[in-house]
């Protein structure tokens, strides 16, 4: 990277599916710098499946 910010949008829905349980979808993306984005296909999107389990 030669400087400068880039945008690197992070999203995830979770869902309750029981009291201890939250399984969720996770997206990550990279558009590049904000001052000059980068065309559609050179930018980075990525989706994962995760969750969350309640030990407690």
């Amino acid at each position: 990277m030669n400087g400068g910010w880039e945008f690197e949008p992070p999203v995830r829905a979770g869902y309750e599916l029981a009291k201890r349980l939250d399984p969720s979808l996770e997206y990550y993306g990279s558009t590049g710098p904000f001052r000059n984005i980068l065309p559609r296909e050179e930018q980075s999107r990525q989706f994962y499946t995760g969750g969350d389990f309640m030990i407690t």
